[in-house]
C-alpha cells in the first residue's frame, strides 16, 4: 500500500484502469458462458428499455445523464457558475440513480449497498466544497465520477442486462 501511495498519479490511474479492465474481462468471460448468443444483433435496440421496468428505465436514464455530466464536469473549467449548476444537475442525476437502485430488486444486495455508499460520498463532497476544501472536493468528485459512474456503469454492460441489450440484441433480459 505504501508503494502505491508513493506512485505518481499516472501510475495509480494506470493500475486502477488495469484492475477494472481485468475484473470486467473476467466478469464478461463468465457471463458469455451463460448467454452464448450475447453478441448477436449489434446495433442500437431501444426496445430493451421499453421492455424494462420503470425503475430500470429511470436507472439507465439517470446513469447515462450522470456519466455525461460527470465527464463534462471533469473537462470543463472549475469554479464557474456553469460548474456549480452542472454539479447540482449531476447530483440530482446521481440521487435518481441511487434511489432507483434501492427499489429495483426485491432483495437488498451489493447494488443497494453501493447506492447508499455513493449517497454518503456525495454528501461528503458537498460538505467539503462548502468548507472550502477544494482539493478534497475535487479528489472525491473524480473518485465518484470515474468510479461510481464510469467504472460501475461498465459492469452494468454485461450479457443478460438491459444496458447490454441496448447495443446487442442477444442476451436480452
Amino acid at each position: 500500500m505504501v508503494i502505491l501511495h508513493r506512485a505518481s498519479p499516472a501510475v495509480r490511474l494506470f493500475i486502477a484502469v488495469a484492475l477494472v479492465a481485468g475484473a470486467y474481462a473476467f466478469a464478461l468471460h463468465e457471463r458469455l458462458h451463460d448467454v452464448p448468443d450475447a453478441f448477436s444483433g449489434f446495433g442500437f435496440h431501444p426496445e430493451a428499455l421499453v421492455r424494462a421496468s420503470a425503475s430500470t428505465r429511470m436507472h439507465v436514464g439517470a446513469g447515462a445523464l450522470a456519466v455525461a455530466l460527470g465527464l463534462l464536469q471533469l473537462a470543463l473549467p472549475k469554479g464557474t457558475p456553469r460548474h456549480r449548476a452542472m454539479g447540482c444537475a449531476w447530483t440530482l442525476a446521481m440521487l435518481a440513480l441511487c434511489l432507483s437502485a434501492l427499489v429495483m430488486k426485491e432483495r437488498f444486495g451489493l447494488l443497494q449497498v453501493l447506492a447508499l455508499v455513493v449517497i454518503g460520498l456525495m454528501a461528503r463532497a458537498i460538505v467539503l466544497v462548502r468548507r472550502k476544501d477544494i482539493a478534497g472536493h475535487a479528489h472525491l468528485m473524480r473518485v465518484l465520477v470515474l468510479g461510481a459512474t464510469v467504472g460501475v456503469g461498465l459492469f452494468t454492460a454485461l450479457p443478460g442486462r438491459v444496458t447490454w441489450s441496448l447495443f446487442f440484441a442477444g442476451g436480452s433480459p
